[in-house]
């Protein structure tokens, strides 16, 4: 088998929700990337494999030696488990960025009610 067939195996299947996901790793499953990252694409005969895992501008390189016994379903579970760590640090980073913008919001609000303005705003985040 070719690495880069397993890698998108793998990926068509993340793609296609074969694996149970949490709401926040539905959301970047399409965003998904299995990437192979080695010299060869020969799963036997290549001296190490490397894939990457890559949602948006975070990525996780995982190496491998061919020797392992059930290579191919070894790296299946590592790219899901590789495949949650980015989709954690994405949803931590979409939190940090909607706190920032509420305050920054609360902030413009209270200048503008202090210059004897009004404000009536309805405000609706997603998470």
């Amino acid at each position: 088998m070719k690495i880069s067939q397993l890698c998108k195996m793998i990926e068509d299947s993340i793609h296609g929700g074969k694996y149970p996901l949490e709401d926040q790793q539905k959301r970047f499953a399409n965003s998904l990337q299995v990437i192979n990252r080695s010299d060869s694409d020969d799963l036997k005969r290549s001296s190490e494999i490397k894939i990457e895992v890559r949602i948006q501008g975070l990525y996780i390189i995982s190496n491998y030696v061919p020797n392992i016994e059930h290579l191919p379903g070894v790296i299946e579970v590592d790219v899901l488990d590789s495949f949650k760590i980015p989709c954690r640090r994405l949803g931590q980073i979409m939190q940090a960025m909607i706190i920032i913008i509420l305050k920054r919001q609360q902030s413009l609000q209270r200048n503008y009610i202090q210059q004897g303005g009004e404000v009536s705003v309805i405000m609706h985040v997603i998470t």
